[in-house]
């Protein structure tokens, strides 16, 4: 695991959502040497939501 993000607080007010976006970064001076394949794992309160992988090439 490159790092973890902290949580986000997602509908505080109580609406309904049909869809949220979380965004977050890893700055490029850090995985510029990095390339090959990596994964993004999405857990919601520790459960698994998705998962989706890609390459920096």
């Amino acid at each position: 695991m490159v790092r973890q993000t902290s949580g986000t607080i997602v509908n505080s007010n109580s609406n309904f959502l049909e869809y949220f976006v979380v965004w977050d970064s890893i700055e490029n001076s850090y995985y510029q040497e990095k390339k090959g394949n990596w994964t993004v794992v999405l857990l919601a309160e520790g459960k698994f939501l998705s998962s989706r992988s890609f390459v920096i090439r």
